[in-house]
């Protein structure tokens, strides 16, 4: 580790017992359900953005989407090694659990050694963090890369030398590239640059806000080819109203089964921290604070799991402020133990509360499972000669470009249907119980339901079909009436 690495995140690289045993805990969690990882939800669409030239990633602006360059690394990844949905998981998977000794070294540097500790114990079965570390999107990384610019930014304002400031201005271009929602970090660092003015001086503050300006214009020109695009759809997505759906973002990406602990937690930790005149005070409440307030204001049209989502990379804050709040609420205990051991009995309690708690189960081990086991479902029923379709779209890269499958848009099956000749027509969908009665007339209708997973899905498969382009015609026709009969019944 080089020498303006050692200022930034303390010394020796070296980790306590506590903080090996989490990173190993933590990495043991994420791949809990190793071989059965699957590709769902936004990760569809990783994969289907990924199948195109690099030069078409850069123009492409489709809802919002702005993590460009992570899509240009995991393309390159997966021309490498494959596109199985355990290896588009890797890059997000070593991000994730390298978050957990770099939260160490940062709260240590910056915060003291115990709360370093119970931090990184936190991020190992953080649910929000396990998620991210298992989802082929740019959130991991996002995470890693805000909290060595934290880091850095605390490094630059003590000490502007010019290797911290290139090194804060390319972290903060990378985490602009890799979602443009990397804005809020900026901003949080600009707003605690205004905080520290008087303490920073007037030379230090403007190095350090250049710095940010330099990463802004950088970012700029790496979005140069969609930047009307980009304009455009901001102008089009103001909401004429504030929407709760903010604020139970906010608190699900805090903690999706203690958020209320982890908030009084954490309201305890920023006083302490800021009565103690810790380093990092000012910038981790910010960090804490800043990001959903400013979705509040601007009226966001996400809902609360998108919004949890772009919050991710403000959970290292919260949970340093949190390990630092439960330390503070040990310390009051009149006991000499417990305040040697405040550590283990904080790590032990919240370590008690997760093993309990069915809905840790679930969003670590069950629902990451759905996907896989409709994919070899589906492998299982196929026979040579079928054609598989799928409804909603998003299903799409889960069975195009897969060789063993015939696979095949349902759009194109009703107004190509000359395009394919089936021995039977295979049908993924969601599950409709309103529409089965319907569509019983034309399909063998197969629920498949992942064992303990919230969601079902139904298996549609026709009988033998002639060859011909009207071979499609009744069974289309069948289904898509089962749709319009259970939108009538609901």
């Amino acid at each position: 580790m080089s020498a303006w690495l050692r200022k930034a995140f303390g010394r020796p690289p070296s980790l306590p017992a506590v903080v090996v045993l989490a990173t190993l805990a933590g990495l043991g969690l994420r791949l809990a359900t190793l071989p059965d990882f699957s590709i769902g939800g936004d990760e569809l669409w990783t994969l289907k953005w990924i199948q195109l030239p690099p030069g078409e990633i850069l123009t492409q602006f489709r809802s919002g989407l702005t993590m460009h360059l992570y899509l240009l690394l995991l393309k390159a990844w997966s021309s490498l090694f494959g596109s199985s949905p355990a290896v588009l998981k890797v890059p997000s998977l070593v991000a994730g659990v390298a978050s957990i000794p770099v939260l160490y070294w940062f709260g240590r540097r910056w915060t003291d050694e115990g709360a370093a500790q119970l931090a990184a114990t936190l991020a190992a079965i953080s649910p929000v963090l396990i998620f991210s570390s298992r989802f082929a999107r740019t959130y991991a990384m996002l995470t890693l890369v805000a909290l060595l610019a934290m880091s850095f930014v605390l490094q630059a304002s003590r000490n502007p030398t010019r290797k911290s400031l290139a090194t804060l201005t390319v972290l903060n271009f990378l985490g602009l590239a890799l979602s443009l929602n990397f804005a809020y970090m900026l901003i949080v660092q600009a707003g605690f640059l205004c905080l520290d003015y008087s303490h920073l001086g007037r030379r230090t503050t403007l190095r350090v806000a250049l710095s940010l300006g330099l990463a802004t214009l950088l970012a700029l020109g790496f979005y140069s080819q969609m930047l009307d695009d980009i304009l455009a759809f901001g102008a089009e997505h103001r909401i004429p109203r504030y929407r709760p759906h903010i604020i139970v973002g906010s608190l699900a990406q805090i903690h999706p089964l203690f958020p209320g602990v982890f908030v009084m937690l954490s309201v305890l930790g920023a006083l302490h921290a800021w009565r103690r005149g810790l380093p990092a005070a000012k910038l981790l409440t910010l960090c804490a604070i800043l990001p959903p307030v400013l979705y509040l204001l601007q009226r966001s049209p996400l809902g609360d799991s998108s919004i949890s989502r772009y919050l991710i990379p403000t959970l290292p804050a919260w949970l340093l402020l949190t390990a630092i709040g439960a330390r503070r609420l040990i310390s009051i205990v009149p006991h000499r133990a417990a305040k040697r051991h405040s550590v283990a009995i904080a790590a032990g309690l919240l370590l008690v509360a997760h093993a309990v708690h069915p809905r840790f189960r679930y969003d670590v081990l069950v629902a990451p499972m759905a996907t896989s086991t409709l994919q070899a479902k589906v492998v299982e029923r196929f026979e040579p000669g079928d054609v598989v379709s799928f409804f909603p779209r998003v299903y799409e890269p889960l069975f195009v470009g897969n060789p063993r499958l015939n696979a095949v848009p349902l759009e194109h099956l009703i107004f190509e249907p000359s395009s394919a000749q089936p021995a039977r027509l295979l049908i993924v969908t969601a599950r409709l119980a309103e529409a089965r009665g319907t569509w019983s007339r034309h399909f063998e209708i197969e629920e498949v339901a992942p064992p303990g997973y919230k969601q079902a899905f139904d298996l549609l498969i026709s009988h033998r079909l002639e060859s011909g382009s009207e071979a499609f015609v009744d069974p289309l026709r069948t289904y898509l009436q089962g749709w319009i009969d259970a939108a009538q019944i609901r």
